[in-house]
């Protein structure tokens, strides 16, 4: 088994996700949308994560594929073990770390992981993110 450990900290909220405006197209509507906004017929925005949580993702990415050498590319079930070390994050904080495993090329997509544990360890003197990848059943 590989261990491949990150010295980060993951961003208190994986899910804490920004409006991106296409900002030509907001300055030329805004008098528009702030009129109408609630009876536009499609979104003129979309939603996607925060600069803190695309840093971490990238990260993660480079970190998994320097410090894992195996890759899991034909889409066979995978078992993912995450410990947050010295992090007291909420749980649903770990969803960059499946997205960033896949973003590193190392498996095809993050729908591999059929089993997912997570483990809060408070020794240690800074936050780290241990993870291990390893077929499931083995």
């Amino acid at each position: 088994m590989a261990k491949v450990r990150i010295p980060i900290p993951l961003p208190s909220k994986a899910n804490t996700y920004q409006i991106h405006f296409n900002k030509a197209f907001f300055q030329a509507i805004i008098g528009i949308v702030q009129s109408f906004k609630d009876k536009l017929p499609v979104k003129l925005y979309w939603i996607g994560p925060s600069l803190a949580t695309k840093r971490a993702e990238e990260y993660i990415a480079m970190a998994f594929r320097n410090f894992e050498r195996r890759e899991w590319l034909n889409g066979e079930p995978l078992e993912l073990k995450i410990r947050l070390i010295k992090q007291r994050t909420d749980v649903d904080a770990i969803k960059c770390i499946p997205d960033s495993i896949e973003k590193s090329g190392r498996i095809t997509n993050d729908r591999q992981f059929r089993k997912i544990t997570v483990e809060h360890i408070d020794e240690g003197k800074e936050p780290a993110i241990e993870i291990e990848v390893e077929p499931l059943g083995r």
